[in-house]
């Protein structure tokens, strides 16, 4: 059985206020998915600490590289479709305007 977890982990912002605690509560989710869930853990961002990898608390992130990992956990190429797949996020919650692009749940039970 594959399992397959992203954890993401922002404290750094090029226009916010740095945060403090969401590389460490990532990192924290990270081990446990890993040590008790059996979960292989892509970790962002990464840094290699004493030859593991772990959330880094000074790296920023650009934009382009969350959707493209988001992406990478839910739409994976190739046949190694994981039967389970954890997404994990702390940091600035910023929303993003869709325009029409989901304008067809307006008329579903995703209310």
């Amino acid at each position: 059985m594959k399992r397959d977890a992203l954890v993401i982990g922002i404290n750094q912002y090029p226009f916010l206020k740095r945060l403090k605690y969401p590389a460490g509560d990532a990192e924290a989710i990270a081990q446990l998915l890993k040590k008790y869930g059996e979960f292989s853990v892509r970790r962002l961002p990464a840094v290699n600490k004493d030859d593991e990898l772990q959330v880094d608390s000074q790296q920023m992130v650009k934009l382009d590289e969350v959707k493209r990992a988001i992406t990478d956990l839910f739409c994976p190429q190739g046949d190694q479709v994981p039967e389970t797949a954890v997404l994990f996020f702390a940091g600035h919650g910023l929303r993003r305007d869709l325009g029409n692009k989901y304008t067809f749940l307006k008329n579903t039970a995703f209310k």
